[in-house]
């Protein structure tokens, strides 16, 4: 897998907890390394996949939905959080998949 980058923010107000990750490789390889990063961060900020409410995921190409909904699938839990997912003309670091998870910590 290459370089990765994460990014994150944190609202303390409401409890909201927000992750992106992007790496650049292939889809399902990259995709796991994100949600990885992902799951991650959010174990850092004691928090798990299942805290997850809302996830945003970005493609450079649509097409390759199917590959990636397979390997989010393994990392979500059932139900899975709501979810958008749309096709983009590019993202950055020439990246296929970008993925943005927002939490929420119970209180």
């Amino acid at each position: 897998m290459g370089s990765g980058c994460n990014r994150k923010a944190a609202h303390a107000s409401t409890g909201y907890l927000r992750r992106a990750s992007w790496v650049r490789s292939p889809y399902g390889p990259e995709t796991q390394a994100a949600l990885e990063a992902i799951a991650a961060n959010l174990g850092q900020a004691g928090l798990g996949m299942g805290d997850v409410v809302k996830c945003d995921v970005f493609l450079a190409d649509i097409a390759d939905f199917a590959a990636v909904n397979a390997v989010y699938g393994r990392f979500m839990p059932d139900p899975p959080p709501a979810r958008s997912t749309v096709g983009v003309a590019a993202l950055p670091k020439g990246g296929l998949v970008e993925i943005e998870a927002i939490a929420r910590r119970d209180r």
